[in-house]
């Protein structure tokens, strides 16, 4: 009789273990898939706020032919267009404090108020429309306008991407 008793307590024993590990097992499981779940979700979300803040980037463009561009090149000599930079700036702070700007890392944003911050030491009067560039000034600003593009696309996992073209055939259609 004891010999049953004492096997019946094993048995109770084991298989409160064994429910409580399943449980703990289930916890875990549904903890991960929620962080999963929100990880994805928070992606995406980045991924749209990344999308629209690239649309803001077009007065980064080097082609002369637009009126909107931030640099401006007429007869060797290039121009900071400061109209057009105060602009892009305000348009970036309306982004910036919009349900989307809260997306942006800051490995972006220092870039793009380091930029704002010498487009306004350069430009002694915000008013003023073009301002003369030396050759390194230029280069300055069109370095920082590569860097944030740059940050931009590696922010969302762009930077890098090829088009497979043997897996997909491509090249033989």
């Amino acid at each position: 009789m004891e010999e049953k008793l004492l096997t019946g307590f094993i048995a109770l024993f084991t298989s409160l273990i064994v429910s409580l590990i399943a449980y703990l097992y289930t916890l875990k499981k549904i903890r991960h898939e929620k962080k999963e779940t929100f990880n994805l979700n928070h992606y995406e979300r980045q991924v749209e706020a990344y999308l629209e803040f690239w649309s803001l980037l077009k007065p980064f463009t080097d082609f002369d032919y637009f009126d909107d561009t931030i640099i401006k090149k007429k007869e060797g000599k290039k121009y900071l267009n400061v109209t057009n930079s105060m602009s892009f700036f305000k348009g970036f702070r309306d982004f910036f404090y919009s349900k989307q700007g809260i997306y942006l890392s800051r490995e972006l944003r220092d870039p793009i108020f380091e930029l704002r911050k010498f487009i306004e030491e350069k430009s002694n009067d915000p008013k003023e429309g073009m301002v003369e560039l030396t050759n390194n000034e230029y280069k300055i600003i069109y370095r920082y306008m590569v860097r944030i593009r740059i940050i931009a696309r590696t922010d969302i996992g762009v930077r890098d991407i090829s088009i497979p073209t043997e897996e997909l055939d491509l090249i033989n259609k």
